[in-house]
């Protein structure tokens, strides 16, 4: 081996300096460089990974294919961000990978040039005292470096891993106010030397801040500099405010924080109250929200002035902020709605959602507005989350298939929500039947996105649903549950009932008719069954089923619907 050792040194000399001198390598570590050298996996040339032949003796193959395998990191909107992002551990060392957006040009490059300004800088910036005389530290995350996987024309950056939870972790947990205020002041700290360092952080978010508390030093690590600037004097106040009003810094705390507890943190840069909605000016942000910008372009409105973008950016801040409902109690967080519209569909479903928000909040059914798109979208990552495990167990390639079922029904939802704030009445009815149909879980969306005319059975099969009080379950079929319904058709059911009499029979017919002179709807009970029965039914003629296709369940106090929806599913 020792005659080859000196060819190889010239060759790979000028071809791949970084792998170093072999005259003192084993024969298989030669063999490992001869792997690498062949596997087109280089350090980054200005930002160089130096460890990248430890790496790669640790990863087997491919090393894009290895990294598409891992999870991604962890965070309230990691699916979102699903595939550039990767927590991996090799050898327990664990790292944070970061794959090269290929919709976002150049940024990649800026961000490795960044990184390192800022680490330059803050290393010279000495601990903070807060208020109550806790200190507190600025450090960026180890980076390490990147490479390039040339088969697949990726880059990657390599950041050593911190452990501990994001600011946003403890923010989302964190309900007591003297401690939420204490992280917040922390915030405002930060803030304040990054502009004295020139440092305009246009990543500020509290998901790029990574918490370390121990008694005496709290030290926040930061990361993601990609959309960063970095100047030789202090921020000016109109950068700051730039800053506060840009889209991201208050916009990403406004996701998870209260508007007094924005206000007070990023004052005087961040006050709406103050803002001037009459001023005839042009407009002074120097990037205004592109959100803002689709919405008047939307309304064909060319001149836009200050206080027009002012006030309408007033009314945003109402509905991206986080929300409890006044019944379930359950927490929402309206710009993460957004934020996943956007991403998953595209600003114009951005601007859709955005004025239907505003339209539900002028009329009072924001929050509903809020749940129905919810929970629609906690279906839709979840399938993603499942299509990728399934991906990374079975190391093939991601299929999209499912999620994608979903995402038309997220589309086709939207769209019908936004003609239906054309008017109110038919908006309420919407609502209130997606409402319905979301907190008992008995009826399909498919419902009314397949068909804008089923809008018109909201109430009558409210009414059926709390017309019969006994321990009934109520099936609807025919026409209706096909979509095929049309203002004249009746609505037809079946009953299912564990104490089936004939009397009842007659009595639940009777029912039926005086219900439907009060909705003024044709009602007409097609079967009245024990569910035995039904199933006895479902078996003998299959186009018994086919009548109950969409498994539409109008009410079921005998909890018989997982029954029902396993045999349908089973026997079509």
């Amino acid at each position: 081996m020792d005659f080859i050792i000196p060819h190889l040194n010239k060759y790979l000399a000028t071809k791949h300096p970084y792998l170093g001198d072999l005259k003192d390598k084993t024969f298989t570590e030669i063999t490992q460089i001869i792997d690498l050298y062949l596997s087109k996996l280089t350090p980054h040339p200005k930002h160089p990974f130096n460890n990248i032949i430890d790496l790669f003796r640790q990863i087997p193959g491919n090393f894009s294919e290895f990294f598409n395998l891992q999870k991604d990191l962890p965070g309230l909107n990691h699916i979102v961000r699903h595939g550039l992002i990767k927590e991996v551990t090799i050898h327990d060392k664990k790292f944070i990978i970061k794959k090269e957006n290929p919709s976002k040009p150049g940024r990649f490059e800026k961000e490795q040039q960044n990184i390192e300004k800022v680490a330059d800088k803050i290393s010279l910036t000495p601990p903070i005292k807060d208020a109550a005389g806790h200190t507190i530290k600025l450090q960026s995350l180890n980076y390490l470096g990147s490479i390039i996987d040339h088969t697949h024309n990726f880059q990657y950056s390599i950041t050593q891993h911190q452990p501990g939870p994001t600011l946003e972790e403890l923010l989302l947990k964190e309900s007591h106010p003297q401690s939420r205020q204490t992280l917040l002041q922390h915030v405002r700290l930060i803030f304040d030397t990054l502009s004295e360092l020139g440092i305009y952080w246009g990543d500020m978010a509290p998901r790029n801040i990574i918490v370390d508390e121990s008694t005496d030093l709290t030290t926040y690590y930061l990361f993601d500099f990609e959309k960063t600037d970095i100047y030789d004097a202090p921020l000016t106040t109109e950068q700051k405010i730039n800053l506060c009003r840009g889209p991201m810094c208050v916009e990403e705390f406004g996701a998870i924080c209260e508007l007094t507890e924005l206000t007070s943190t990023f004052s005087p840069y961040f006050n709406p109250d103050s803002w001037d909605t009459e001023s005839k000016k042009a407009i002074s942000v120097s990037s205004p929200k592109r959100e803002l910008m689709t919405i008047f372009k939307h309304h064909n409105i060319n001149h836009i002035t200050e206080g027009s973008y002012n006030l309408l950016e007033q009314e945003i801040i109402n509905v991206r902020l986080p929300l409890t409902h006044p019944d379930t109690k359950e927490k929402y967080f309206p710009l993460n709605i957004n934020f996943k519209i956007d991403h998953y569909f595209g600003p114009e479903y951005d601007r859709q959602v955005t004025e239907l928000f505003l339209y539900a909040r002028k009329h009072n059914f924001f929050p509903d507005t809020i749940n129905i798109l919810n929970t629609l979208l906690q279906e839709y990552e979840h399938q993603i989350e499942i299509d990728s495990l399934i991906s990374r167990l079975e190391q093939t390639p991601y299929n999209s298939f499912s999620a994608n079922k979903i995402r038309h029904k997220i589309q086709t939802l939207i769209t019908h929500l936004s003609l239906a704030t054309k008017s109110l009445p038919k908006f309420i009815e919407t609502i209130s039947f997606l409402s319905y149909i979301t907190s008992t879980d008995k009826l399909h969306y498919d419902l009314l996105i397949t068909n804008p005319l089923n809008i018109d059975l909201i109430s009558k099969l409210s009414a059926i649903k709390n017309h019969f009080t006994d321990p009934l379950t109520i099936l609807l079929i025919g026409s209706t549950s096909k979509n095929n319904h049309k203002p004249s058709s009746d609505l037809d059911i079946i009953i299912l009932d564990h104490q089936k009499t004939h009397s009842r029979e007659i009595q639940l017919i009777q029912d039926s008719e005086k219900l439907s002179q009060i909705i003024n709807k044709p009602i007409e009970l097609c079967h009245y069954l024990t569910p035995s029965q039904f199933f006895e039914q479902a078996k003998r003629k299959p186009e018994f089923l086919a009548q109950i296709h969409h498994n539409i369940v109008i009410k079921d106090d005998q909890n018989l619907q997982t029954l029902i929806s396993r045999h349908l599913t089973t026997t079509q």
